[in-house]
């Protein structure tokens, strides 16, 4: 099965448009500076493994078939190994092949996302991940 990388995106220009709006008055930290530095020089590798290391959220969207889970999954990759991640998805759409240090969790009719988003943060979790969010869980 083939597995896009983040590399992959970049290389693509997947990122040629990307924009941001930053406030001059703020005070940023030397990493959030080499952050900025990264976005404006177009560097989205360097930029989106710096938001993973910081423990940034990322929050990724769009239409059906846009390819959210498969850009998603690159970025998965970009986190150590060995960071505790749980996923809360309808379905398996990424068995975290390079993360043995993982929980999946499955909503449906019985049990909703918003449940699961609650039980997820009593196991201490460094990262969740939650995939197809169409209700008031996103903001739990």
């Amino acid at each position: 099965m083939l597995r896009f990388t983040h590399k992959d995106y970049v290389n693509s220009g997947r990122y040629d448009r990307a924009q941001a709006i930053a406030s001059p008055v703020l005070t940023l930290k030397p990493w959030q500076c080499d952050m900025k530095d990264a976005h404006a020089a177009g560097d989205f590798d360097p930029f989106m493994e710096m938001a993973v290391a910081h423990r940034q959220n990322i929050i990724v969207f769009g239409g059906p078939g846009s390819g959210k889970t498969t850009y998603g999954k690159s970025l998965i990759d970009l986190f150590p190994a060995h960071r505790r991640m749980v996923t809360i998805q309808e379905m398996l759409e990424d068995p975290l092949p390079f993360h043995p240090n993982h929980v999946h969790l499955f909503y449906g009719h019985v049990v909703g996302p918003k449940a699961l988003v609650a039980s997820s943060l009593r196991m201490k979790p460094d990262h969740l991940f939650l995939t197809e969010l169409t209700g008031d869980e996103v903001w739990h």
